[in-house]
């Protein structure tokens, strides 16, 4: 399941989820994630990663929020030299406040996508941000049209308490054209209320009108006398 349209920052995307099953990677939210193109690599596909320096996960781009029975594991997706070229870089989230057994009950997660940074929260709790930087495309994604985009390098991951924890120039968090999504492969996922809600922009206030000081008298203004002087030759003596 993805977004119909490509999103526009900010924009913030928010559900309610239940696993049914238990939870594992293969249930997937996915953050940032290009338009797919090619049928056979949708978000539910694994990325058959099969080499030294990372692990699997789902998808080909962007960040997924795979739901754990203890926590969240939080996946970026990002660029090998070897295997498949795409890989994942991921940071378990667990003993986190308000947290409930997503077997039996519903989370909420709301994902306020800003531009450069991500701001996660659980249940109305902050949970994460990630900032972004560095745009570019990676040469071997030519060979590879499903994952040939442009994207963010730079991810830097930060726990509620601004801490660092994750840091990674590889990434492949889509910086153009892209969307969210719902990855599930081998399970169940209740998911209710799903919302993209954009701010509105504001127009710029208009200037409040000068206040004009109260007429003061003038010649235009002056009552004239009602007695008038004639200076000789007076049109009277006519």
């Amino acid at each position: 399941m993805s977004s119909e349209k490509t999103l526009e920052t900010p924009y913030t995307f928010e559900t309610v989820f239940r696993t049914v099953e238990k939870p594992s990677w293969m249930l997937g939210i996915f953050i940032r994630s290009g338009i797919v193109k090619d049928p056979l690599f949708p978000n539910f596909e694994v990325d058959a990663y099969d080499g030294a320096n990372g692990s699997m996960g789902l998808g080909g781009s962007g960040m997924t929020i795979a739901i754990e029975e203890d926590g969240i594991d939080l996946r970026i997706k990002n660029y090998q030299d070897d295997g498949s070229h795409v890989s994942n870089t991921y940071y378990d989230f667990t003993g986190i406040e308000g947290y409930q057994s997503p077997a039996e009950n519903f989370n909420k997660i709301t994902i306020a996508d800003e531009g450069t940074r991500i701001v996660i929260s659980i249940n109305e709790k902050l949970l994460a941000t990630v900032e972004l930087s560095d745009i570019g495309t990676y040469e071997t994604d030519t060979e590879k049209p499903p994952v040939d985009f442009v994207y963010y390098k730079t991810a830097v991951l930060k726990n509620a308490a601004g801490e660092e924890v994750v840091k990674i120039n590889n990434a492949r968090v889509v910086a153009e054209e892209y969307m969210s999504a719902i990855g599930v492969r081998n399970g169940k996922l209740d998911i209710d209320n799903i919302v993209i809600s954009y701010e509105e922009e504001q127009p710029d206030p208009t200037e409040e009108p000068e206040e004009t000081a109260a007429p003061t008298a003038n010649a235009s203004t002056e009552k004239p006398d009602t007695c008038l002087l004639y200076t000789s030759p007076s049109p009277r003596d006519s």
